[in-house]
């Protein structure tokens, strides 16, 4: 067991330090697509075990990289919180806004790099600390919309709110368990009718990551679709405009 804790420290760390290399901008010029309110980006991090996976993590990492960019872009606010099961086991990394001054829009741009870039250090270093704070050993998707609600309660009012939430989606504790052989839809349904969800209407909701878990076989075809579809239906009953995608970026 001590040899696993050692070998998945190690993962997470070179994933931390991974990322915080990685270039921020993409060449410097930013032309992201604000709306008329202002934007709230609320960033979601499963952080039970496939999501310390050193691969799943950086790219998780550098897609919140990017919401980071938005947000500076747009002149929004960005929360990004790391949780492992209900919504009371989390943990905020990052919260505020990233505030770029500039004449120009260019000469705004060029500024954006350098303010994500410190926001991003402030998050990992954040991060480091709720990895061994939080237990890997518990995964709750309910309790992520559950926190998510939470979060964006009045704080959300009069703006513009999209949540990303990046896990594998299957639960492994919580009000309802989906990582068991006997799931099909008839299951997937009956559950979905049963589960009491917040209401979240007006978010827009995007899902990455579902099904996709930290091994090199990943699990049938027939099991990830049954996820996806579990996903999205218990996404859809709190109100939003909900997406699902497998992999970390749409």
């Amino acid at each position: 067991m001590r040899s696993i804790r050692l070998r998945l420290a190690t993962l997470v760390v070179l994933a931390l330090s991974t990322s915080a290399c990685a270039e921020v901008g993409g060449g410097g010029t930013f032309d992201y697509e604000c709306p008329e309110t202002p934007l709230l980006q609320v960033s979601l991090l499963d952080v039970s075990a496939s999501g310390r996976n050193e691969t799943i993590l950086v790219e998780r990492l550098d897609a919140i990289q990017v919401d980071a960019e938005k947000v500076a872009d747009c002149d929004g606010e960005l929360i990004v919180v790391a949780w492992a099961g209900p919504s009371s086991a989390s943990d905020i990394l990052f919260s505020g806004a990233i505030p770029v001054a500039g004449a120009t829009e260019i000469g705004k741009d060029r500024k954006i790099p350098e303010a994500v870039e410190k926001a991003m250090g402030e998050l990992r270093a954040n991060l480091q600390i709720s990895l061994g704070r939080l237990s890997p050993d518990n995964s709750d998707l309910i309790g992520g919309f559950y926190l998510l609600s939470d979060l964006v309660t009045g704080k959300g009012a009069g703006k513009a709110v999209t949540a990303h939430l990046f896990t594998d989606g299957i639960s492994t504790s919580g009000a309802i368990v989906t990582n068991a052989a006997t799931l099909n839809q008839a299951v997937v349904d009956r559950l979905v009718s049963e589960q009491t969800m917040p209401a979240l209407e007006g978010i827009e909701i995007r899902l990455y990551g579902i099904g996709r878990v930290a091994v090199d076989v990943q699990p049938p075809q027939d099991f990830i679709q049954l996820v996806q579809n579990y996903s999205a239906a218990i996404c859809g009953k709190t109100g939003a405009l909900c997406s699902v995608f497998t992999t970390v970026v749409s």
